[in-house]
């Protein structure tokens, strides 16, 4: 919550002319704008995530409700109610940000059936990731039956040719979580302003192997 402070400007007193009747050139006063006054209550929209300050303090990222996500905010622990703490871990998701994260996965997955590189990086909410792992770290994933709570197609993890040859994901896979906060300049009421965006990612390390049809 910004305080809203009433600002002075400072008066300046010509000394000079005060004491022996010469006149100087004065500057103007400049005025300093006003602070804008935010409402008094913020509805919380979702938890992003969180991170421990040198300070052993908790911070959590805050995706604030009929705010823009350049208005995401870090706040103390003791900002928020426990009500909303205590579903850090179980949140509340709909079926659209399932599906929209079911079809990301799906994509980066495909991407490296294809590719050479065993780290794929795959736009992903943190908060649908804890939902649908009930983690926060690094998490192994032993078996397509972890991934139970993602409405995935069925064949999401393998790729095969009219043959019924194909390459398809090898597991133990490793999943990341991770936050980044990356500057982006808008233009803002005529100028040019630099703002700081959340971007959630995971970042997953998989294998690749040569599968036929029976093998899955």
């Amino acid at each position: 919550m910004t305080l809203h402070m009433q600002l002075r400007t400072k008066k300046e007193i010509n000394w000079r002319e005060l004491c022996f009747g010469q006149k100087i050139f004065i500057k103007e006063e400049r005025i300093v704008p006003q602070r804008e006054i935010l409402p008094n209550e913020y509805r919380v929209e979702r938890l992003i995530s969180r991170k421990l300050e040198k300070r052993k303090e908790l911070m959590y990222m805050v995706k604030w409700e009929g705010y823009s996500v350049y208005e995401c905010s870090w706040e103390p622990e003791a900002h928020l109610n426990q009500v909303l703490l205590n579903t850090f871990y179980t949140p509340e998701i709909d079926d659209s940000r399932l599906a929209l994260s079911a079809r990301n996965f799906e994509l980066a997955i495909q991407q490296r059936l294809r590719g050479k590189h065993n780290t794929v990086i795959i736009r992903f909410d943190l908060d649908v990731f804890r939902h649908c792992f009930g983690i926060e770290n690094s998490y192994i994933l032993q078996s397509v039956d972890d991934f139970e709570k993602l409405p995935l197609h069925k064949n999401w993890h393998y790729n095969l040719n009219a043959s019924g040859r194909g390459l398809k994901i090898a597991f133990p896979l490793t999943v990341k979580p991770k936050l980044h906060m990356k500057k982006v300049y808008i233009s803002e009421k005529g100028t040019l302003e630099m703002k700081t965006v959340p971007v959630e990612t995971l970042r997953m390390i998989c294998a690749i192997e040569v599968c036929t049809f029976d093998q899955l």
